[in-house]
């Protein structure tokens, strides 16, 4: 079940409960978010259904992507109404008003700044400064100057977007849905491996005879820092993961060293510099954490995920109230062709 601050909750519903849903006079109101409510009353023979149809409503009311489709309706609607209710009338070709509220605001992020309120004259200041911006751009809107400029077009297509974020950040999941997102996306949160290790650098391109002798040496136990070539790199590495790994010997070293044997020294394994031998000491396997240790991790990434659906959702249905014209396929291949 997923809730929403703005629309409550999604209710998943049984069948027996569908079967006792009914209009009868007696029946109560169950109310399942704001503007929204299921009439829950005693069995009413006159609005029975079958079993079989009721338990396919049901299922497909536990849909998803059913849940999110109404959701971007809804959401399309409640910004329709919003832009309709609280859009300010069309501002006078030559009236500007700073209202009392804006001299506030102005006055804060002053504060905010300084750590200190304005004088009268600094506040005088910003709202003339207020002022000049707004007539610049009132001019600049005339000329048409925000039309065809790509920093502008993508400042408005953020701001949008912004819009159906704001709604996800919103949503409240159970934790079986965040479990769901854990199992179902891994490798976003799988803790990776880590190794502990020796190594011994044998220079840029050792002849096969010196990788031999020096594995032999190190195998019997002779002090690794009297064998190979002296280089700025570290003797070894204790518990570091992939990252780590890599960024000092170069890509690729970490997943080489999982071919080798543990406890004992191997190779020889090519880093960005040349060749090594290494001693695996210990070994971490990757983990998955459980969702108590990561829940709020899962969460982020679960709402960025419902953000991108909600967007979709709400971007079609934006298209839908366009007529669009795009060049035909003839057209396109030309354009790719010369």
């Amino acid at each position: 079940m997923i809730w929403t601050e703005n629309f409550g909750p999604c209710a998943e519903l049984s069948p027996t409960t569908l079967l006792t849903a009914c209009t009868c006079r007696d029946a109560t109101t169950k109310q399942g978010g704001a503007g929204f409510g299921l009439a829950i009353g005693p069995t009413c023979p006159s609005h029975a259904a079958s079993v079989t149809l009721v338990t396919s409503m049901a299922r497909i009311l536990r849909e998803p992507l059913l849940h999110f489709a109404v959701f971007a309706v809804l959401l399309f609607v409640v910004f329709e109404i919003r832009n309709d209710d609280e859009a300010p009338p069309p501002p006078s070709a030559t009236f500007i008003a700073v209202s009392e509220a804006d001299a506030r605001a102005l006055a804060r992020q002053f504060e905010g700044v300084w750590n200190r309120p304005p004088a009268r004259e600094e506040l005088d200041t910003l709202i003339s400064s207020y002022l000049d911006e707004e007539i610049l751009v009132r001019e600049a809107l005339k000329l048409g100057l925000d039309r065809d400029d790509p920093v502008i077009r993508n400042r408005l297509r953020q701001k949008m977007l912004f819009l159906t974020e704001s709604e996800s950040q919103r949503m409240v999941p159970e934790d079986a849905v965040l479990e769901q997102h854990l199992q179902g996306n891994p490798e976003r949160f799988v803790l990776p491996g880590q190794i502990s290790f020796q190594q011994v650098y044998l220079g840029e391109a050792p002849d096969e005879e010196t990788v031999r002798q020096s594995l032999d040496r190190l195998t019997e136990g002779q002090d690794p820092a009297l064998i190979g070539v002296r280089s700025l790199l570290p003797a070894g590495m204790q518990a570091a993961d992939p990252q780590q790994v890599d960024r000092l010997f170069g890509p690729g070293f970490f997943a080489a060293t999982a071919q080798l044997p543990d406890a004992t020294w191997a190779g020889p394994v090519r880093s960005g510099y040349g060749l090594h031998l290494v001693r695996i000491e210990n070994r971490v396997a990757p983990l998955l954490p459980t969702l108590p240790d990561v829940r709020e991790i899962v969460l982020a990434d679960w709402r960025r995920e419902q953000a991108q659906i909600l967007a979709d959702a709400y971007l079609a249905a934006l298209r839908d109230t366009y007529d669009i014209a795009v060049p035909d396929a003839a057209a396109l291949t030309d354009i790719l062709t010369q």
